[in-house]
């Protein structure tokens, strides 16, 4: 591939550290013989994980007869 060339075998072992400084931080789905959709649904996967904890994070509030918020820890059945 033209994104990840091999190592030149000319280099030496103090070359070679520039060089894969150079290479790409995150690889493309074509590595891996996906389409560009599998990076586009992996995305989608990790905004709603990410969205879901940050919900999952937030108190939990409830109404009671009286119309006052209670969080759901004083709230008693």
């Amino acid at each position: 591939s033209h994104i990840y060339p091999p190592v030149p075998e000319t280099l030496t072992f103090n070359s070679v550290i520039p060089f894969v400084q150079e290479l790409p931080n995150n690889d493309s789905p074509e590595v891996f013989g996906m389409t560009e959709n599998a990076e586009k649904a992996c995305r989608e996967f990790q905004a709603t994980d990410i969205i879901n904890t940050i919900l999952s994070m937030q108190p939990k509030r409830s109404t009671n007869m009286s119309g006052s918020m209670k969080s759901s820890d004083t709230v008693v059945l």
